[in-house]
């Protein structure tokens, strides 16, 4: 174990904090956050790292704008508050939800924006104009700080930061990430409450899976019309959600690593009993050169007849119509953004009811949504996020 203490906020911020680095593996510690005389936390992220700040951040940066998705729910009446700069990912992978989060708070529109440190056009200059006392990434973004050096340089400007993950292990990193939010925010009763009401939905189906043995196969479609055909998940990201809700992922089988590609002769031989295809809002996204099909139009600006006609339409993926989940209309979509966000607990629901898992009390997926926005969101709830081919 190393431990390095330094100074928050390179920019003159006051204060020390202290980062003790262990490794575990894959698998980060449970949940640690603490105060302490004159406002100090200590908080243990998903990397396994114990951070100690002298005093709660008032200025931070979001290497990922999509991390607002947590601050709707935990910040509902002042979204933005103490965030300084973000990334421009939601921008653009998400239009629908970033238009939202600027009707709430349209500050949002002139935050000032920064590169990104998976795609290598971060740097920490770039990150001292803002004066942080505390830089947010997510745990790919993590990964690919170590691989470039950059974690020794966001150290040695003293920068204090903390890893968040609600895409690559999603069953296990969820109520680390919201807590680690909430605390870092000043809203740890907010957290807790969505957790609540998290694991109100979710636990039930967990209980369920685990006695479950006729199990579904699952082909989950990552973002068919825009990603090469037979993009899809291994035991990571959605491709966890399948098997924790009752299915057999598919890509778990046929693929290596988190994420990757199936052929369509690998599907036709192994004829998934079903297909979950993710989309979204991605009029202006790029589209991949290998595929024919268009995205499966999802989000708050869909409507079901948008919704269906897409979905019907993923059929004419090259070699697709030789998939029996078609002709037996075992087809389903769920909103692809579910796959970096707290509101995974939709697909839980969502997967559970499609792969005939049994829970009792379970919600419908549409009431489950709705309720949700009532309880919890700033805006209400409209559109399509889960649906099934008609």
């Amino acid at each position: 174990m190393k431990r390095r203490t330094f100074l928050t906020g390179a920019a003159g911020a006051l204060g020390v904090a202290t980062v003790s680095a262990c490794s575990n593996g894959n698998q980060p510690a449970a949940p640690s956050t603490s105060g302490s005389a004159g406002g100090a936390l200590t908080i243990t992220d998903v990397a396994d790292r114990t951070v100690t700040l002298e005093a709660a951040p008032s200025k931070i940066i979001l290497g990922e704008s999509r991390q607002a998705y947590s601050l709707l729910f935990l910040q509902r009446d002042n979204l933005m508050d103490k965030v300084v700069a973000w990334g421009t990912d939601l921008q653009s992978a998400a239009p629908d939800i970033y238009d939202r989060v600027v009707k709430v708070q349209p500050k949002a529109a002139d935050l000032p924006t920064i590169g990104s440190v998976a795609k290598g056009d971060l740097s920490v200059e770039n990150l001292l104009e803002h004066n942080p006392d505390l830089f947010l990434m997510t745990l790919e973004q993590y990964e690919a700080a170590k691989q470039a050096g950059f974690d020794a340089k966001l150290d040695s400007a003293k920068i204090p930061y903390l890893v968040t993950d609600f895409r690559k292990k999603p069953v296990e990193n969820t109520h680390t990430s919201v807590r680690l939010l909430g605390q870092v925010f000043g809203v740890s009763d907010k957290a807790e409450e969505f957790l609540t009401y998290y694991d109100s939905l979710v636990n039930p189906v967990l209980e369920a899976a685990k006695a479950e043995a006729d199990r579904p196969s699952v082909f989950v479609w990552r973002s068919p019309g825009i990603s090469e055909p037979g993009r899809t998940f291994g035991e990571s990201n959605f491709g966890q959600i399948v098997t924790a809700s009752g299915g057999n992922n598919l890509g778990t089988k046929l693929i290596d690593g988190d994420a990757g590609t199936v052929t369509a002769e690998q599907l036709i031989a192994s004829q998934p009993d079903i297909i979950i295809a993710t989309g979204g809002d991605w009029e202006k996204q790029n589209v991949s050169d290998k595929t024919v099909i268009k995205y499966v139009k999802l989000g708050y600006n869909a409507t079901p007849e948008e919704t269906n006609q897409t979905l019907g339409q993923l059929s004419g993926e090259t070699g697709y119509s030789e998939l029996k989940a078609f002709s037996d209309k075992q087809v389903y979509a769920i909103y692809h953004q579910f796959y970096d966000a707290p509101y995974n607990f939709l697909a839980y629901v969502a997967f559970a009811e499609w792969q005939g898992l049994k829970v009792d009390g379970l919600p419908e997926v549409d009431a489950a949504w709705s309720d949700f926005h009532d309880k919890f969101m700033p805006f209400k709830a409209e559109g399509i996020f889960a649906a099934k081919l008609s």
